[in-house]
């Protein structure tokens, strides 16, 4: 009988290892196959990504089909990725299509460094319409009429676009001008930059790829022509971005420049595919493959902005290494799960047989609950501190660095966005500076201080839980240039006081979920309180949107009157 068992289960065994394998084989070329959409405008572009990953990863193969149209009729199927500019195709995203920003077309207004006024267009930048004027009027066409100045000697003022289709209608779109004015001043790229090069009256329309050197500096003695986009006869602080060209890039990304002289390039794909194949291309594309955007003339993403497509395309795992052999490794789980079944099977029948079938014992495992209590919060030395629940660091130059303190996190849990304001606003004292973001549920903090903001943290862009981390340090939020610092400074504690404030806070915390009318609607609401009074750690992650306005309006708005 024994025999009989084991020689089937064996006949059995080899008979789905051979099938499984054969399916395995046969699925694994389909499943490194990669079919790329691309248009006219970037097929150059695309068939660069093509060759250079196919180097790197052997066993991609790839489908090129070039297309034409505004749309995908029909969308994307599994396995295809379609890149294109936002100039060849509508990017509209569908229920089952994610668009991606893998790299830009930024037309700049360059000038040369010896132009006489090059002080004074970096403190008042130039007006987008006085170019048009300057261009459409040739009696407007001098540097002083261009930057509002009295009549002197009326220095000549030669404006030149570089002779391409789409940079002219870029350049016609954003000074508000009809592309036929631009005909008559088009030159070839070669030309245009020799021209911008000796000629220091010059202003010339090109593509940031076409003047970037190996040093990712402009090439030569070019310079931005800095713009002054709200025409107010002066750069403000968020139009400052012309300093050099990393800055000039993250200013690009984050808005600071015309979207009209932008052209974004785009890779879509089926959100509800999973492929490795082509999640893989696409990591790699954002991260890798950006040094061919620059060669194909393109402007590449910023190391920050590249993190964030790098989360939309795989949140929960980033690589950009290929699977090195799917049919390998699904055939290696099959023979596993075969053996330890038929192991099991065995077992059972032995057990079974010799009377030792035994009842399982579901033993109960303890779980370890952190409470929150004053020792839970951390209160270093040497800060200051806000009713806000924020703290304050005033540096050596007389700016403030702040962020929120310890107890926030420990009561919210984890954030998953965080909006910021921009360098350059100016915040007041009491007014809300900072959105703290937990899948959709948010609550604003309010600023400690009045001021300027200088600086943010960007890495809270792409990691809004480095807050939760590390709220002191590496969670800091902005650094602000105070303008009432004597003043505000007074309402501020130190770390004991803190401490004892914090006190009241927790005491606070425990009437407002006892309390909170929308408490009452959440299921099980009774896990906030453990043993003794004390409240659970976290105790609003998992509560409603309702639940977190009310911690808002009823505990965080009224904080300052306790």
């Amino acid at each position: 009988m024994k025999t009989k068992i084991f020689f089937t289960m064996c006949l059995l065994l080899s008979m789905i290892i051979q099938a499984t394998g054969s399916d395995d084989i046969q699925n694994a070329s389909e499943k490194n196959k990669i079919r790329v959409n691309t248009t006219t405008g970037v097929k150059t572009l695309t068939e660069s990504f093509i060759l250079q990953y196919e180097k790197e990863n052997q066993g991609i193969k790839f489908e090129l089909n070039e297309l034409s149209g505004n749309n995908f009729e029909g969308g994307l199927q599994p396995g295809t990725v379609a890149i294109f500019a936002e100039t060849d195709m509508a990017a509209t995203e569908s229920d089952g299509q994610t668009n991606i920003v893998i790299g830009r077309d930024v037309v700049v207004p360059v000038i040369n460094s010896a132009n006489p006024f090059f002080s004074q267009l970096t403190k008042n930048g130039v007006q987008p319409g006085k170019i048009a004027e300057a261009i459409a009027d040739e009696n407007s066409e001098s540097w002083e009429t261009l930057l509002g100045l009295q009549a002197g000697e009326n220095s000549a003022l030669h404006i030149f676009v570089l002779n391409d289709k789409n940079l002219t209608s870029s350049v016609a779109g954003f000074l508000n001008v009809s592309p036929a004015l631009l005909s008559e001043i088009k030159l070839e790229k070669e030309a245009l930059i020799e021209k911008i090069q000796t000629d220091p009256m010059a202003i010339g329309f090109v593509r940031l790829a076409d003047i970037l050197g190996t040093d990712n500096n402009l090439t030569g003695n070019l310079q931005f022509l800095p713009i002054d986009r709200n025409e107010n006869g002066v750069l403000d602080y968020n139009e400052k971005i012309y300093a050099n060209v990393n800055e000039f890039k993250r200013g690009v990304w984050i808005g600071k420049y015309p979207q009209l002289l932008i052209t974004n390039i785009y890779a879509a794909t089926s959100i509800n595919a999973n492929n490795q194949a082509v999640t893989g291309f696409i990591n790699w594309v954002v991260t890798d493959g950006q040094k061919w955007m620059e060669t194909a003339g393109y402007t590449e993403l910023v190391y920050n902005e590249r993190q964030l497509k790098l989360e939309k395309i795989n949140p929960t795992v980033i690589t950009t290494e290929p699977r090195e052999t799917e049919a390998g490794n699904s055939f290696l789980v099959v023979i596993i799960s075969l053996v330890a079944v038929v192991a099991g099977f065995v077992a059972f029948l032995y057990y079974f047989r010799t009377g030792k079938v035994k009842k399982a014992v579901l033993k109960a495992v303890p779980q370890l609950i952190k409470t929150l209590n004053e020792q839970t919060f951390e209160i270093p030395n040497g800060l200051f501190f806000d009713k806000s629940h924020t703290w304050i660091f005033m540096e050596k130059d007389g700016q403030v660095k702040i962020g929120i303190d310890d107890f926030i996190p420990k009561v919210t849990g984890r954030f998953t966005r965080v909006i910021m304001k921009n360098p350059g606003d100016t915040v007041k004292r009491k007014e809300p500076v900072v959105q703290l973001i937990q899948h959709g549920k948010q609550i604003s903090i309010y600023s400690p201080v009045s001021g300027v903001i200088t600086d943010f943290n960007e890495d809270l862009v792409t990691s809004p839980d480095t807050i939760n981390n590390s709220p002191y340090e590496e969670g800091w939020i902005y650094q602000i240039e105070p303008s009432n610092w004597l003043r505000e400074s007074s309402f501020f504690k130190l770390g004991l006081q803190y401490r004892d404030w914090i006190k009241s806070e927790l005491t606070r915390l425990k009437d407002f979920v006892a309390c909170s009318h929308n408490l009452q609607l959440v299921p099980n609401a009774t896990v906030a309180y453990q043993e003794g009074g004390e409240i659970t750690a976290q105790p609003l992650k998992e509560m409603s949107p309702e639940l977190w306005e009310d911690f808002q309006t009823y505990f965080i708005d009224t904080a300052d009157l306790h």
